[in-house]
């Protein structure tokens, strides 16, 4: 499977060549070992400092002087931001560029930081650059030996995410950091192969605060990325020794102009990350999948992998999810007997897709989310109509995720929803005939109007069937993102 058209955001693999082993065998024995010692005495000198900074804070009542407290919190942490920068010199990455895109006197109203593309374990480290910001983290964190004495003093805003009370807390304990210090978002959540932009979470943009899009570039001059981590790729300690062996690893952060939301984008957090992330795919030039983590799961099925298809999938999953614990639960079964129990998922995939071939009788009839759940039958179903997987399918089928700017969407029909209940019918194995069905579907609709609705050789319909199938927005330039079903 060719790396370069993988539509698998979380899959990675470093293709080493012949000639790059000489360069590994002697960074191993000459490099990367001295590295490692200079890093770990320079990681404990922070550790230590810290600890020490972290004492003397404790010693003043940050309730009732919260300047003087901030103000020596700042200082100690600009003595760790050097050790760290250091660390990140050893380590390879001599040069460490800023580019600044906006008005830097703006970036005072902007009070967080939305970093992308996240692909690496050393993108954590390319706050060093940005003065050490603070960030939103699980509680534990800070009792991680050493490491956690560093992650204090930047000042995190910490969650416990077993506790709901200490997630509905973060605005309240944002708003109180904000006051003297930026906060980073890496709003992706997860690492991807930074081969197109994973869907944002809307958590940092539920503040409503104006934001500055941080684009991320590593440069590794043209030798195979070590950099990448994902889930499916190789494991950690690899890539981080690859990287050590290097002689030279370059990092480039673009600062774009402050993002102020509008009332609209304030109101809606998902329309205000979506905007975001449409200035920061036009930045770095990538594709957006519009897939998160959990999207991930779907993509062991041999199907189509646009984000139509595979936010169908999601929504099949969560309905059978939904369903079944409300079975359960009204015949007085527990959970454990209830996910023994769970209808199979390929089998209630077929059950949903056979729903909507029998229940659409109109193809050319408009496709809302009131019809979407009337033809699934599903509108009965406990809390579907506020599932966020409804929406993100809704906003699939509209074409309002990722598209270019000043391109207006098209209208869903029910022909669209049928043509993509064929692209991810599991019970047909060749995908071309899936495609092949889903082309029939079109020509059908245009067949039952007399006027209105133009044929499949429309280049307006093939662009709306690559869309639906292979995730494009353009027919003229975008064949190079087509990517593998392997």
């Amino acid at each position: 499977m060719s790396e370069e058209r993988c539509v698998n955001p979380f899959y990675h693999r470093i293709h080493l060549r012949p000639y790059d082993w000489p360069l590994i065998i002697i960074g191993s024995i000459l490099l990367a070992p001295i590295r490692i010692i200079i890093v770990i005495t320079l990681f404990l000198i922070a550790s230590f400092l810290s600890k020490l900074c972290n004492q003397w804070l404790a010693r003043i009542d940050r309730d009732s002087e919260p300047d003087l407290y901030h103000e020596w919190r700042i200082r100690f942490k600009n003595i760790i931001r050097h050790l760290f920068r250091a660390i990140l010199f050893v380590v390879g990455f001599y040069r460490v560029t800023i580019i600044q895109k906006g008005d830097i006197n703006k970036e005072k109203d902007a009070p967080i930081y939305i970093m992308a593309p996240h692909t690496s374990l050393f993108d954590i480290l390319a706050g060093v650059a940005l003065q050490s910001p603070s960030s939103v983290a699980k509680a534990d964190i800070v009792n991680i030996p050493l490491f956690g004495n560093i992650f204090k003093l930047s000042d995190p805003v910490l969650v416990e995410r077993d506790s709901k009370h200490s997630r509905h807390d973060v605005f309240k304990k944002v708003s109180q950091v904000i006051k003297y210090s930026k906060i980073v978002f890496f709003p992706e959540g997860t690492c991807s192969n930074h081969r197109g932009m994973l869907q944002f979470k809307n958590g940092a943009f539920k503040l409503g605060y104006p934001v500055v899009p941080i684009a991320l570039r590593f440069n590794q001059f043209g030798a195979p990325d070590t950099l990448i981590w994902t889930w499916d790729g190789p494991n950690t300690f690899w890539s981080i020794w690859l990287t050590l062996c290097r002689w030279r690893t370059d990092l480039e952060l673009t600062k774009l102009p402050v993002y102020t939301p509008s009332e609209l984008e304030k109101k809606d957090p998902d329309l205000y990350a979506r905007n975001v992330a449409k200035v920061l795919v036009k930045e770095l030039g990538l594709p957006c999948l519009f897939y998160s983590y959990d999207d991930s799961r779907y993509f062991k099925y041999r199907s189509f992998r646009s984000s139509t298809c595979v936010k169908f999938m999601k929504l099949v999953d969560k309905i059978r999810k939904i369903h079944s614990t409300s079975l359960s639960s009204s015949n007085g079964k527990h959970n454990k007997s209830s996910k023994q129990e769970m209808v199979p998922y390929t089998e209630y995939l077929s059950h949903l897709i056979d729903k909507i071939f029998n229940n659409i009788v109109d193809l050319n009839a408009t496709l809302d989310q009131e019809r979407l759940l009337a033809i699934l039958d599903i509108a009965s179903v406990p809390d579907i109509n506020e599932s966020y997987s409804v929406k993100e399918l809704m906003l699939c089928f509209q074409r309002q995720t990722f598209d270019d700017e000043g391109h207006d969407p098209f209208e869903a029909k029910l022909y669209h929803l049928k043509a993509v209940a064929h692209l991810v019918d599991l019970r047909e194995p060749d995908l071309w005939h899936r495609l092949r069905n889903a082309y029939d579907t079109f020509n059908e609709a245009s067949s039952s109007l007399d006027t209105g609705l133009e044929s499949l050789s429309s280049p307006k319909q093939l662009e709306i069937l690559l869309w639906l199938s292979l995730g494009l927005n353009k027919i003229d330039d975008q064949f190079g993102d087509i990517l593998s079903f392997g």
